[in-house]
């Protein structure tokens, strides 16, 4: 990581830090005698989409880090909503509805669409039966099948058909289609993509730029 960090002299008043669904406020980060992040200050409004442009370890990747809590700032506040948050872990950000897709997606090539879509948290058969062990309750194949249909029809993909598809048969594009789509269904309102279009030819390009509008 050089010197070409990601630096903002920009600072956001306590009335936007209100207004806004988020903000960073003063985040920075030292490794060792490099500062990664210098007073990185910034905004998002609901619906928008914001993109991070910079060389090579210029600290693209240590701001995602931190704001999904997979790596600690030095300094700095975050806010949702007008209300500061505390980002320790992943666990916390995702509780307060952040998620990342990282560029290699995490995806399970050997499992199909829908459990891809639910992995870690699947819908099982007598789930308001809280005595009777998790194990113990069958998989519910068919509304995991029918709520990740439904995901992939409302981000208006028309290239995955089938929900049984096996993740390793399916292009860069639709792999990246079913991060993205199991980002959002996490109930997640930030969703944060580490080079979506890394390896990705043009057509494939131009469909994870539509799924992103």
């Amino acid at each position: 990581m050089n010197n070409n960090n990601i630096e903002s002299g920009k600072n956001i008043s306590p009335t936007q830090s209100q207004l806004s669904h988020f903000v960073a406020k003063g985040i920075e980060k030292n490794f060792g005698g490099i500062k990664a992040l210098s007073n990185v200050n910034f905004e998002i409004n609901r619906g928008e989409v914001m993109g991070l442009v910079g060389d090579n370890g210029a600290g693209k990747t240590t701001l995602m880090k931190a704001i999904s809590g997979a790596q600690l700032c030095d300094s700095g506040s975050f806010y949702i909503n007008g209300k500061n948050v505390k980002i320790n872990s992943p666990l916390d950000a995702s509780r307060i509805g952040i998620q990342i897709v990282y560029q290699d997606l995490a995806l399970c090539e050997n499992l199909d669409v829908s459990a891809n879509l639910f992995l870690g948290n699947e819908i099982r058969y007598f789930d308001n039966l809280k005595f009777i062990p998790k194990i113990l309750r069958p998989l519910d194949h068919l509304s995991m099948e029918e709520q990740t249909k439904a995901a992939i029809e409302k981000l208006k993909v028309h290239t995955i058909t089938s929900m049984r598809t096996k993740i390793g048969f399916l292009s860069g594009g639709q792999r990246q289609s079913i991060a993205i789509a199991r980002a959002i269904e996490s109930d997640s309102s930030i969703v944060l993509l580490d080079e979506p279009t890394a390896a990705l030819g043009v057509t494939q390009t131009k469909e994870v730029l539509q799924l992103v509008k």
